[in-house]
């Protein structure tokens, strides 16, 4: 039976519109499938700043220096560089300060001749930090570069028992009788206090000068 206009008419757009469906279901499994993943370098490093916002850095300075990395134990690994362990704690002890470049060179080099001191100082830094990172990713960034010089910068996440101590004490200093609260406050500054500052590093006029006076407070 021969098929009339009208419904040749209508076979034929049924026809169009399953075409324009079929358009665009392709469409849009071209966008499913088009859409960008991250490589494999890229989410390592996704992971990686993930891990760098996580860790928890604490530094011990009280009863000998020590670096721990979520409750694991960093001192083999930094160990590897004294003179990078010893501008650390230079830095550390002077907080926000910036420390310029020569002063840092008398410290670390007190006895010894240079023909570019500057240039060592840059190369011991780079590779202290690379050891830093090696522990945490971006530990290194605490050594920040300022003015001529260096200074620590506290991360996020990253705790210093000195800095813990000195506040507390700056608080015990405000409060104008014993009580309850100063008492709590008492027991955190004794928990800190698990020896001398820096012990093993008596040699040192910095260290000495600092643990001084630490003790008059």
């Amino acid at each position: 039976m021969p098929i009339g206009a009208g419904e040749r008419e209508r076979v034929g757009r049924i026809t169009q519109n399953r075409q324009h469906i079929t358009l665009v279901l392709n469409f849009f499994s071209g966008i499913v499938i088009l859409t960008p993943s991250l490589s494999a370098p890229a989410a390592r490093a996704a992971a990686g700043k993930e891990k760098d916002m996580s860790d928890q850095i604490r530094i011990r300075m009280f009863g000998g220096f020590s670096l721990f990395v979520n409750n694991e134990c960093c001192d083999q690994v930094i160990a590897k560089s004294k003179k990078g362990m010893a501008l650390l704690q230079y830095l550390i002890l002077k907080q926000n300060a910036v420390v310029l470049n020569f002063k840092l060179i008398e410290v670390l080099w007190p006895n010894e001749e240079s023909t570019n001191p500057e240039n060592a100082l840059k190369t011991l830094i780079s590779r202290f930090r690379a050891i830093l990172s090696a522990c945490s990713p971006g530990l290194g960034n605490c050594i920040t570069a300022s003015r001529g010089g260096y200074h620590f910068q506290l991360l996020p996440g990253m705790t210093v028992d000195l800095f813990e101590f000195e506040d507390l004490v700056k608080k015990l200093e405000t409060q104008p009788e014993l009580n309850e609260g100063t008492n709590e406050l008492y027991q955190e500054v004794l928990t800190l206090y698990t020896g001398d500052l820096l012990a093993g590093n008596e040699q040192d006029d910095w260290v000495i000068s600092r643990s001084v006076m630490l003790h008059s407070q």
